[in-house]
């Protein structure tokens, strides 16, 4: 699958946080970074389609066809500001998120907690989790789901050391099955792997 931006632009209060910006995302690992206010989650709003820009297209293609239905389905997404269902066990949420995007390797539910390593925690209510590790789940129902693009928005936010050991070695593993766009200026979220850099200070 690649996405193409023709021309994009969108402005908040009157003001471009990015004006005729166009690229095309068909490699394998990208990494967005840019200044406070360049547009880095912006960006990944209007990939997903969350929202529109004021000018300018966002076309899908797979297998050189352009996509013309709803792209669900082909995405899937991680932030710290991203809400999730903390009445929710973990087993429950792990349930739920599968019912709509398959997990990679047809994985198990079990074989996900184990993933997570929060065995312990899976008959307990997300809102018993602490901010690190509702961090992680995000990220591991990301991450572990099947789709062509997982987006990832400051990934590594709310996680401790051994959190972002762990983050590390999924992204690694998930490069395997999918394409993923990290947006961040945190050089602890990016693997130095061949990464495609997009700055968009540089717009």
């Amino acid at each position: 699958m690649k996405i193409i931006l023709n021309n994009i632009s969108k402005k908040y209060n009157k003001k471009y946080v990015f004006k005729n910006f166009s690229y095309q995302f068909d490699n394998k690992y990208y990494s967005i970074t840019g200044s406070n206010g360049s547009g880095k989650t912006t960006l990944l709003k209007i990939i997903l389609g969350y929202i529109t820009p004021q000018n300018g297209s966002v076309t899908y293609y797979r297998n050189n066809s352009k996509i013309e239905d709803d792209n669900f389905g082909f995405f899937s997404f991680a932030s710290p500001y991203q809400e999730i269902i903390e009445e929710f066990t973990l087993n429950e949420i792990i349930h739920f998120h599968f019912k709509f995007l398959s997990p990679i390797n047809k994985m198990k539910e079990n074989e996900i907690i184990n993933l997570l390593e929060l065995e312990e925690y899976a008959n307990i209510k997300i809102s018993n989790f602490s901010t690190g590790m509702k961090q992680k789940v995000k990220l591991g129902l990301a991450l572990f789901s099947e789709c062509e693009f997982t987006l990832l928005d400051e990934p590594c936010s709310n996680l401790d050391d051994n959190g972002i050991i762990w983050y590390h070695k999924n992204v690694e593993e998930s490069l395997k099955f999918k394409k993923i766009i990290v947006a961040s200026n945190n050089k602890n979220e990016i693997l130095n792997k061949n990464v495609v850099n997009i700055n968009l200070d540089k717009n």
